[in-house]
């Protein structure tokens, strides 16, 4: 994970070689075998289709992936509010109570990191949205799962050296 010159490219490759593995490893411990290499599709009707990160359609569990370091931009925050949008319309679609998860990536220096834990209190998930967001209260109502993959410490450098070079695109271009 050495080329931080393009976010997605970095954000990928984490997604691919770190966090994907993780997520098999939790996963596989509760006997669940979720697509995870594969964006899935759900046929919402009317040639409407959305693509999630994981899934287990015969289990009904489905979910999307974030790497998101410590905070989160404000165009990850809009990410995380339109992806609740999309997976409580996915479940109305489903016409069943679905298992609906949120996996953040997140750094903590007394955490060893390449890890994946239950945010069972939402804790970690309302350090990065903020205790008082209607993120936090729709996640809580509507029983949304979140993990937390720990980052290690090379990962939160790179991590941190993308959204640098992303803000300096951006102030670059006015």
């Amino acid at each position: 994970m050495e080329n931080t010159s393009s976010s997605s490219v970095f954000q990928q490759d984490l997604e691919v070689k770190s966090i994907i593995p993780s997520l098999k490893k939790y996963f596989l411990s509760k006997a669940i075998q979720l697509s995870l290499n594969d964006k899935h599709y759900f046929n919402l009707g009317n040639n409407t289709k959305v693509q999630v990160d994981l899934c287990d359609e015969k289990n009904n569990i489905f979910g999307e992936i974030y790497t998101c370091g410590d905070k989160l931009l404000s165009g990850q925050q809009r990410k995380i509010s339109s992806d609740i949008l999309k997976l409580l319309t996915v479940e109305k679609n489903l016409n069943k109570t679905a298992e609906k998860y949120l996996v953040l990536t997140y750094f903590e220096p007394s955490n060893l990191g390449d890890e994946i834990h239950e945010d069972k209190d939402y804790e970690i998930i309302s350090k990065l949205l903020g205790t008082k967001s209607w993120k936090i209260r729709t996640i809580q109502s509507f029983d949304f799962k979140v993990l937390i993959y720990f980052l290690t410490e090379n990962q939160k450098i790179g991590l941190d050296q993308v959204k640098k070079a992303q803000g300096d695109k951006f102030r670059n271009k006015s």
